[in-house]
């Protein structure tokens, strides 16, 4: 049946009579978001894993950053938490993506991924537009080509530029330990009408001591949230289940040095990359140990590399159309030197301390 506004022009009750619509348009339909949780609710299906995390809104997005992931229940019972007060989180999936069975139960909170659910105030990314501690052998950037890319600048007599971070929230930005307001493309556009942002909290890993040893990551919260546009949005946040994820490119960004003993540069950089194996990573820093929580990137014969200035920014790779902050420049011997790679924080291995900081704060 059809009617000009492709709705029924009349709507009768009859026993023993189904009626429905024509699914031709969910062909064209975007995705469907669902955000809203559902409190005394318990969702069942296959189970993915089991975590102990900070409330409920912690759980989603576990789920949200695990790719199988479809949806979850938070268990805050008392024999369900641990002895730091986190609880249970059941990340699962179905065949179809809905649950396969619901249960009324006490004490219980379940949801979905937000995944799909890429609005400027949901806590997922947004993707990047479609234009294309150091950056050597890179070029310059275009305006709003790295839109999540910020400056960390100290207050020494002078403002000057630091160690660059990444924006992964409205107030969120993520950085190296090592380094210590938020600026432009150029350097030398900053003036007293830019607007700038203070740090209000810094975390820092707690198992951090020095670069080389790994958890060289840490979080700054700003004074005040952040206003997304074009030019300022944040970048995702990998998958915990990075193992799966194939990026089809990787870049780092900065205003770093582009040769050892440079300057910083005014133009932010970019220089593309390729991540190597952590095992052929070891034997080029047989001094060093290359953990799991670590992941190099760059190439054998050197030139391009991420050099001093680039520190705490992020290398940016490209999984489905979204860009992902998979590492953070930490260290390296000099800067784009043969066989001697930069070595970055696996991101995706702190994702869960990340978010159990940003969402209890």
């Amino acid at each position: 049946m059809t009617s000009r506004s492709e709705r029924p022009e009349k709507i009768t009750k009859r026993e023993n009579v189904i009626s429905g619509f024509s699914l031709l348009n969910c062909r064209r339909a975007e995705p469907a978001c669902h955000s809203q949780t559902y409190p005394e609710l318990s969702f069942h299906g296959t189970e993915l894993s089991v975590e102990y995390v900070s409330g409920h809104q912690a759980c989603q997005q576990l789920c949200t950053m695990t790719l199988r992931c479809q949806f979850f229940t938070y268990v805050f019972r008392k024999m369900q938490c641990n002895q730091q007060g986190k609880c249970k989180c059941f990340l699962r999936m179905s065949a179809n993506g809905s649950p396969d069975s619901i249960e009324a139960e006490n004490e219980i909170v379940s949801g979905y991924s937000l995944r799909l659910c890429q609005t400027s105030k949901s806590p997922v990314c947004v993707q990047k537009p479609e234009k294309r501690s150091r950056v050597v052998g890179g070029s310059n950037s275009s305006v709003g080509e790295w839109p999540w890319q910020v400056s960390l600048h100290t207050m020494l007599p002078v403002q000057i530029h630091q160690c660059g971070g990444s924006i992964i929230s409205d107030q969120w930005i993520l950085t190296a330990a090592h380094c210590f307001e938020i600026s432009i493309l150029k350097q030398s556009e900053i003036t007293n009408e830019t607007t700038s942002f203070k740090i209000q909290k810094m975390i820092v890993h707690p198992k951090y001591e020095f670069s080389e040893a790994g958890y060289d990551i840490a979080l700054l919260k700003l004074d005040r949230p952040l206003n997304f546009s074009a030019l300022q949005q944040p970048v995702c946040l990998p998958s915990q289940e990075e193992i799966n994820m194939e990026y089809t490119e990787c870049w780092v960004t900065g205003w770093g040095y582009t040769k050892e003993r440079g300057s910083i540069e005014d133009t932010l950089q970019k220089v593309k990359i390729p991540i190597i194996p952590n095992a052929e990573c070891q034997s080029q820093y047989p001094d060093h140990m290359i953990s799991d929580k670590m992941l190099c990137a760059g190439y054998s014969g050197g030139g391009k590399d991420a050099c001093q200035g680039d520190s705490g920014g992020p290398l940016s790779c490209k999984f489905e159309n979204s860009w992902y902050v998979v590492g953070i420049t930490s260290w390296g011997e000099g800067c784009a030197r043969p066989g001697q790679p930069g070595v970055y924080t696996n991101v995706a291995k702190f994702v869960g301390w990340i978010l159990e900081q940003t969402l209890e704060d």
